[in-house]
């Protein structure tokens, strides 16, 4: 790819022209065949696109006088929206045992019977509330469901 100062800002070429022309040269064809050097010399320059992290993305293109090149500046990504889950989505995060052996400790454990009633009075579920955590952990310290599992369940 390659770029140019054009009009106050910075135009981007993924592909360059075939023909070119500006207040001192007109090259009709093959201008996309020209050498690196010639297409510096009207200003083409190569735009470097640095190596991102998963939790990073292109934001815009600068010049950079070290390296004589355009090159994409780096932001992190924003944080996802997460929206609450239905409880069938919620649910659907347990295995059919997990959900056995947890309706299964209710009938013995009122934190737990507690805990799905909170489950069963609300419109949503939301993973980062408090309460959902909470319960989520206490599944894992009762050994219904793994640590592994619980940061699964509770990825969003």
């Amino acid at each position: 790819m390659k770029a140019r100062f054009e009009n106050g800002g910075i135009a981007l070429y993924p592909q360059l022209p075939q023909s070119f022309k500006n207040d001192e040269v007109n090259i009709i064809g093959e201008f996309d065949k020209l050498s690196k050097e010639e297409l510096e010399s009207y200003g083409f320059y190569d735009v470097v696109e640095p190596t991102l992290a998963d939790n990073e993305m292109y934001e815009k293109v600068i010049w950079d006088d070290s390296i004589n090149s355009f090159i994409y500046t780096i932001v992190q990504k924003p944080a996802p929206i997460i929206l609450p889950l239905t409880k069938y989505e919620f649910l659907s995060r347990f295995t059919e045992q997990e959900r056995i052996d947890i309706y299964t400790e209710e009938t013995t454990n009122i934190n737990v019977r507690m805990w799905l009633e909170m489950f069963r009075v609300s419109e949503s579920i939301d993973l980062k509330n408090p309460t959902t955590i909470q319960g989520i952990r206490a599944l894992g310290q009762l050994g219904i469901i793994t640590d592994e599992r619980a940061a699964e369940i509770l990825t969003f």
